[in-house]
């Protein structure tokens, strides 16, 4: 009789490495603050954030990816929607909420997006 396979204890993350353009962190602060605002909101889970001292990136930050790497194939999670209508309160409505996403991106120099685990 064969075993049948055996998942690993991981915990996934979504890693985002961010650079903003020059003089733009201070505002980029400030809706990273509304973003830590929603998670509280919403009950899910903050992203660990690493401001950088050295080398290109100003902000290293992990999210966990509650739903393990299947995850990657939801079009939206439980979680995401209840955080983002935590946001869309916090903005004043959908559109400020996606205003305040573009100004967000707007903000960023170079971004790279990586999925890792801890185990």
């Amino acid at each position: 009789m064969e075993a049948s396979p055996e998942m690993l204890e991981q915990t996934w993350y979504r890693i985002n490495f961010v650079r903003f353009h020059e003089g733009k962190q201070g505002r980029a602060s400030e809706i990273i603050k509304m973003y830590e605002q929603a998670s509280t909101d919403s009950g899910t889970p903050s992203p660990m954030s690493m401001h950088m001292n050295s080398g290109p990136w100003h902000m290293i930050v992990a999210f966990p990816m509650t739903h393990g790497i299947a995850e990657m194939g939801w079009k939206q999670t439980p979680e995401g929607e209840a955080w983002d209508a935590a946001f869309e309160r916090i903005a004043g409505g959908a559109d400020e909420a996606e205003a305040l996403h573009n100004e967000f991106a707007s903000l960023v120099a170079q971004r790279e997006r990586h999925i890792g685990h801890a185990h």
